[in-house]
């Protein structure tokens, strides 16, 4: 299982699901922070390099093609999918980009591609294994 950094702090959950969703797409345009904060907090933002959470604490190490479990608390399905990226940073003071996350898309374990899709509105079913593919750690 591969826990995020606020969730490794057991940090209070502030704004989620329709809160969060109103700021995102009322407020931001659809925009979140590469580490799911709002896109309107200021950089750092909470779960970035140099934020609250993003001390550089590591708290698992994977290898290269290591197929791991990846699982996401959904409350309320809203259909769509999950994608997975990972940006290789050893330096707890730069802050992650997109750019840097779209170079390493994570597949699924299965062959079935890179997107989980929810396809129920109540059958919250966790993700099978995604394993990372390409990356140098």
């Amino acid at each position: 299982m591969v826990w995020g950094r606020e969730d490794y702090w057991v940090s209070p959950l502030g704004l989620r699901e329709s809160a969060f969703l109103q700021i995102q797409y009322g407020e931001n345009d659809g925009k979140c922070g590469v580490c799911g904060d709002n896109w309107a907090d200021p950089q750092p933002r909470d779960n970035e390099a140099g934020g609250t959470y993003g001390t550089g604490l590591i708290v698992a190490n994977y290898t290269k093609g290591q197929e791991l479990t990846i699982e996401v608390e959904l409350t309320k399905s809203h259909l769509g999918y999950f994608e997975f990226r990972l940006c290789v940073n050893n330096d707890p003071s730069k802050i992650i980009t997109d750019e840097c996350l779209d170079q390493n898309l994570l597949e699924m374990a299965d062959g079935s591609g890179t997107k989980f899709y929810i396809e129920s509105y109540s059958s919250l079913a966790p993700p099978p294994e995604s394993s990372p593919k390409q990356i140098d750690i």
